[in-house]
């Protein structure tokens, strides 16, 4: 009988992942993770703040390679407008990255893996081996989606007033314009050159029109045990909530609906009804604090509080592409969940089932407001999302599906 050898694995990550305090860092840290599955590990780690190395899990060996410090907006513009590659990639400073990972890489690798695009722009042809490239999100889509949203996206974003929000709208959508058209020729470019792209969701698998996209889901790993003992039920004062990293302009967008428009709705049948918006960057919605019933938290140190008491997650995403690790966080924690179909959009849900799906202001407020009113269909929607949470999305069985990916990609050279 034989044995395939033991690997060793290369792994590109733009910031360092651990602790996975946000959806982006989980990904990076379990792809990386499910390497030692095969064998050692050597994390190439290109973030220049200051990370504690100790935190990586065992089988994985930390090589600190940072890149240089953002061009400035001058240096970056101008070269943006004689490249072929979105600014997103322009304004990072990636000359002679190659050649110093390579120096500071001392093994034979049997495969490389890249957690995200501009990874793969720096440094991959560093090394002749297998590699596999996380796309996470189609950016390409995303850049579409924000051009289409039109001027309410950046309206607080540094904007005052309307003519300030459609100036801005303006300048970012001739630039997105252009990006869009990038983002999809690079996509494409890579695709090309890789043994395998990851993508979130078979939908995006079919949306990246790249033959060889494999979907590798976002999961979720439980902190704490989800709760079970929350109120059976009508509410009077339902706590709704929204976590998300507020920056970023579709979440920021998703938080500003709810609370300018949907939730008024819910308070004329629901007058103690509450809103908690929690993440980083809580400055981009400071125009909604004083609204009746919103309550800004931004940034905690951990959100076991603010899950356990809330009684309703929302997900009012309009904009924006990609799966959201905010909904399988819902379903791990028993959280009934009302959703725009965007909001859910890749991720194995059905309406009614897991989820309530509404898409514009009365039809939200009126899903949430049942949801209010009937403790028996919270617990149906708690029950069957954590059923669907454990059987698609816990990253100890998505961790195993990318090791297989490896082992389908790498030359078996069985040893005795």
């Amino acid at each position: 009988m034989t044995q395939r050898p033991p690997m060793r694995s290369l792994f590109v990550a733009e910031v360092f992942p651990w602790p996975p305090r946000d959806g982006y860092r989980l990904r990076l840290a379990n792809l990386a993770t499910a390497l030692t599955e095969l064998g050692a590990v050597d994390v190439v780690c290109l973030d220049a703040a200051p990370y504690d190395a100790t935190l990586a899990p065992s089988g994985i060996r930390i090589i600190s390679v940072p890149e240089g410090p953002q061009r400035p907006r001058s240096d970056w513009l101008r070269r943006w407008v004689r490249s072929e590659h979105p600014r997103r990639v322009v304004w990072r400073d990636f000359d002679g990255l190659a050649e110093r990972i390579a120096g500071a890489s001392d093994g034979q690798y049997d495969v490389a893996v890249f957690g995200h695009l501009e990874t793969f722009v720096a440094a991959g042809e560093v090394f002749d081996v297998p590699s596999i490239v996380d796309f996470d999100n189609l950016e390409n889509l995303s850049m579409r989606s924000q051009r289409q949203a039109g001027p309410e996206l950046y309206s607080g974003m540094g904007a005052t007033n309307r003519a300030q929000s459609v100036i801005g709208w303006i300048g970012r959508t001739a630039m997105n314009l252009v990006d869009e058209r990038r983002w999809n020729a690079t996509q494409l470019e890579i695709a090309d050159r890789a043994n395998r792209v990851l993508v979130c969701s078979t939908l995006d698998v079919e949306r990246s029109g790249c033959p060889n996209a494999v979907s590798i889901p976002n999961g979720y790993e439980q902190q704490w045990p989800a709760r079970t003992d929350r109120p059976a039920g009508p509410l009077e004062a339902p706590r709704f909530l929204f976590i998300g990293g507020l920056s970023y302009p579709p979440n920021a967008d998703a938080a500003r609906w709810f609370a300018r428009d949907v939730l008024p709705v819910i308070l004329r049948s629901v007058p103690k009804a509450s809103f908690r918006i929690v993440g980083k960057g809580a400055e981009a919605i400071a125009d909604l604090e004083g609204l009746a019933g919103v309550t800004v938290v931004g940034q905690v140190e951990t959100l076991r509080p603010e899950i356990d008491g809330a009684d309703i997650c929302v997900v009012p995403i309009r904009i924006g592409a990609g799966t959201r690790l905010k909904v399988v966080e819902a379903l791990a924690n028993r959280l009934p969940l009302v959703s725009t179909t965007v909001g859910s959009e890749g991720i194995d849900v059905s309406d009614g089932e897991h989820v309530l799906f509404a898409d514009e202001v009365e039809t939200f407020a009126a899903a949430c407001v049942t949801l209010a009113n009937d403790g028996e269909a919270r617990r149906r929607l708690s029950d069957q999302g954590f059923e669907r949470y454990q059987d698609r999305y816990q990253w100890s069985t998505i961790r195993r599906s990318l090791a297989d990916l490896v082992e389908e990609i790498v030359p078996n050279e069985p040893t005795p």
